[in-house]
């Protein structure tokens, strides 16, 4: 993550392959059905996988069509619907923090 990533949601039933979610997976499928939508997801490229399993198998997220789904355009994403008509932005989503910064403002002053 560089910092300069874009995070917006959108409704399931508008989500395409090629998108990445906000949790840094790409969307690979989409599956409609009965008022469904499989999301069809597998780890970024760029990305360390967090389980062994994240490496090789791909995961399968369920959504009603109308639920919002949180997507994020990284620098090697290979498609932005951040301006899709159906898009709304979400704002910065911060993965990561700084520990050393975070904590040193709780030290003790001598």
């Amino acid at each position: 993550m560089t910092g300069g990533e874009l995070f917006y949601a959108m409704p399931a039933e508008f989500v395409m392959p090629g998108t990445s979610t906000s949790d840094g997976y790409d969307v690979q499928a989409v599956d409609v059905w009965d008022g469904h939508v499989a999301l069809t997801v597998h780890i970024r490229r760029g990305e360390v996988p967090l389980h062994p399993a994240a490496r090789v198998e791909p995961a399968t997220r369920v959504h009603q069509r109308r639920d919002l789904v949180e997507l994020c355009v990284f620098a090697d994403t290979a498609l932005d619907l951040s301006r899709h008509p159906q898009a709304t932005a979400v704002g910065a989503r911060p993965l990561r923090f700084d520990a050393p910064a975070v904590f040193g403002r709780f030290r003790r002053q001598q």
